[in-house]
C-alpha cells in the first residue's frame, strides 16, 4: 500500500511542525505550506489524500482555499484547524467541503482520533 500524502496549511511554525509530526506518525507523507500561495503551489505539484487547513493565514483566509478545493483537489479530505469558535464560520467550512473541524489549541491525541475517523469512514480509491 502506498503512503498517503497530506498537505498542512498553517502559518504558525510550531503548530505546523506539530501537525507534520502527527501526520508522519500516522504513516502519511506531509507537505508543508505556510500561506495560501504556498498551498496553491503544493496543490499543483501533488494529489493529496488529506489537507489540514488553518483559517487564519498571513496572506488571507483558509476559507478562500476551501473554495478552491473542488476545482483543484476534489477528492482530498479536508480537516480545518482554527482558533475561531464562531458557529457560522464552522458552518461555512462544512458547506465548502470540510469533513471535520478542530479548535486550537488541540490535543494531539484528539487530532489523531479525528484523522483516523476520517480515513475509516471514507472509501479511498
Amino acid at each position: 500500500m502506498k503512503q498517503g500524502l497530506a498537505l498542512v496549511v498553517e502559518d504558525e511554525p510550531v503548530i505546523r511542525e506539530q501537525l507534520v509530526q502527527i501526520l508522519a506518525e500516522m504513516n502519511l507523507k506531509p507537505f508543508q505550506a505556510e500561506s495560501l500561495e504556498a498551498a496553491r503551489c503544493r496543490l499543483e505539484e501533488h494529489r493529496f489524500d488529506i489537507a489540514v487547513v488553518d483559517l487564519g493565514l498571513r496572506d488571507g483566509s483558509g476559507l478562500t482555499l476551501l473554495e478552491e478545493f473542488p476545482a483543484r483537489a476534489p477528492d482530498t479530505l479536508i480537516l480545518v484547524v482554527s482558533s475561531t469558535m464562531d458557529f457560522s464560520v464552522r458552518t461555512r467550512c462544512y458547506s465548502l467541503g470540510a469533513r471535520d473541524f478542530i479548535a486550537k489549541p488541540f490535543r494531539p491525541q484528539e487530532l489523531k482520533r479525528r484523522l483516523q475517523r476520517l480515513f475509516s469512514h471514507t472509501p479511498r480509491s
